[in-house]
């Protein structure tokens, strides 16, 4: 083979090595690109805000909200909450021991329709005021008392009442796995008193 032709085999070896390295190129970056196109974003973490309401009676917070919109129209003590069907029913008594009732909407936590005065007689109001000053521990204490029972329960129902003549805070709870319990937590130094299950009814 000549001079001339081992420089021209050189230079056509050296121009379809270098072909070769464009093609291959140019196939791996239609790959990459390809590979970009399909690959999604990172997908941001839920808002909690976004969860939604939870139902009534969920917990302490839930009992907090019913029991500050029902003070806000009414001006006095909270003396009960019962949840029922997505509404809060807010006994509260005010300072001449009159009884009211309350409805707080549980999604959007405000005051549904003109809360109610009862037609008490001066004994029962004599007897509301009496029972509401002699709690010193007040419903939203009561509901963290009861939460720290049963973190994961549901506050259904919250009261203050009477038992063996002391004032208690009676709480009843649904828990986690189902079971339904009672807690009471004494209303002058908020003491726990008896969370204890109930049976299940069979009625």
């Amino acid at each position: 083979m000549g001079e001339n032709s081992k420089k021209h085999a050189i230079r056509a070896a050296a121009a379809a090595a270098a072909l070769f390295t464009i093609t291959a190129c140019g196939s791996g970056g239609a790959q990459n690109t390809a590979g970009l196109a399909v690959q999604s974003p990172a997908t941001p973490p839920a808002d909690p805000s976004d969860m939604g309401s939870p139902d009534a009676g969920t917990g302490a917070d839930d009992v907090k909200k019913a029991g500050e919109a029902a003070l806000a129209a009414v001006e006095g003590t909270v003396t009960g909450l019962d949840s029922d069907e997505g509404v809060w029913k807010v006994t509260v008594i005010g300072a001449d021991g009159a009884e009211s009732k309350v409805r707080v909407d549980a999604m959007t936590w405000k005051v549904v329709g003109t809360p109610s005065a009862e037609a008490d007689d001066d004994a029962e109001k004599a007897k509301h005021k009496a029972q509401a000053e002699a709690a010193k521990t007040t419903y939203s204490d009561a509901a963290e008392k009861v939460a720290g029972e049963y973190p994961d329960g549901k506050i259904t129902e919250l009261s203050l009442d009477r038992d063996n003549g002391t004032v208690v805070w009676e709480a009843d709870v649904t828990a986690a796995d189902g079971t339904k319990a009672k807690v009471k937590i004494k209303a002058d130094d908020g003491s726990v008193v008896s969370p204890s299950a109930e049976p299940e009814s069979t009625g």
